[in-house]
């Protein structure tokens, strides 16, 4: 992309020190697989690095560039922001506009959680320099109302000629991108203001919807009961915002299967707050840790027993975990 891009560094790269997360040693026994993209060295990584490389964050603005069915074609340079395969290129394009930016990208376009913490944050940046961001794929209800938070000013197009467009590579969690993430969750705490601080729960557990892939903790409803009686709400991640983010605002705990909806609960809960995340053993991704540790959260997780299509985590252990990391119910 040098070769046909005018580039230019929004932030050095840096390395960042990062705390353990708290969890059982004995549950990494449990593991029989990974979440989709991810592999057994990454996770542990995850687990076991305490000093994090972050690379920079790179802008790159093109000059003539046809955005065409998840691709960008320019002066011979091919850039994919879909999985699908490259497809046959032809016909007139339906737009054409002066500048514009594009930061989606293929894990944007899948899951919930990498639009909300890559592509919004990104979005903060592009529109720094240009007023409008392109995007081939719909927004989901929850991707539309975020970007009505932060102000991130979409048009959909599917096939497009593009005088001056404006890519962003922002993948490492440095001090920039971090100021950015602390930036949407003022804004969403903005929009949801405590209506009764005295109210707030020390925790809310997130129930996650049946949308995406499996992962049914078979104990669930009885984990809810259990922790409703100590104090701690719960809300299923399927409603709207603005019944979804009002019950997690300013929260000490946020508790939840792993999946994107771990994410309303970063966006929503108190500094210095601590997330627990409840782990299928076939489907292990700690992810989330590279968030949390951007937003200085602390972070733990349980290993069950079963499968993604139905798990058990005990209630003993998640109250011994949160025990240890200082949260006793």
């Amino acid at each position: 992309m040098d070769d046909v891009a005018e580039r230019w560094r929004v932030h050095p790269e840096e390395v960042q020190e990062v705390p353990a997360p708290f969890f059982f040693p004995e549950h990494l026994e449990r593991i029989a697989g990974f979440g989709p993209l991810t592999d057994r060295q990454f996770q542990m990584n995850v687990i076991e690095r305490r000093l994090v490389h972050h690379d920079a964050t790179l802008a790159y603005r093109l000059r003539g560039a046809l955005v065409q069915n998840g691709f960008v074609y320019s002066q011979g340079l091919s850039h994919a922001f879909t999985f699908r395969r490259r497809p046959w290129v032809g016909g007139v394009p339906e737009r054409e506009l002066d500048e514009a930016a594009l930061v989606t990208e293929a894990l944007s376009t899948k899951w919930f959680g990498d639009f909300l913490f890559n592509e919004c944050s990104a979005g903060l940046l592009a529109q720094e320099q240009v007023d409008t961001l392109i995007r081939e794929e719909a927004l989901s209800r929850h991707g539309l109302e975020y970007a009505q938070i932060f102000g991130l000013r979409y048009e959909a197009v599917r096939a497009a000629y593009v005088h001056e467009l404006m890519l962003v590579r922002d993948i490492g969690m440095n001090a920039n991108r971090r100021a950015r993430l602390r930036r949407m969750r003022e804004m969403v705490q903005a929009a949801f203001p405590l209506s009764d601080p005295k109210k707030v729960p020390r925790g809310v557990f997130i129930v996650r919807g049946r949308s995406g892939s499996a992962r049914i903790l078979r104990n669930e409803p009885e984990l809810v009961e259990a922790m409703s009686a100590r104090g701690i709400a719960h809300v299923t991640s399927d409603e709207p915002l603005d019944a979804l983010l009002p019950q997690c605002m300013g929260a000490q705990l946020v508790i939840s299967v792993d999946g994107s909806q771990q994410n309303h609960g970063l966006m929503a809960m108190r500094e210095g707050g601590f997330l627990l995340s409840l782990q299928p053993p076939d489907r292990v991704n700690l992810d989330t840790k590279i968030r949390t540790d951007a937003l200085g959260f602390g972070y733990g997780f349980l290993i069950g027993e079963g499968s993604s299509s139905g798990f058990r985590i005990e209630l003993e252990d998640i109250l011994r975990l949160l025990a240890r990391a200082g949260y006793a119910l």
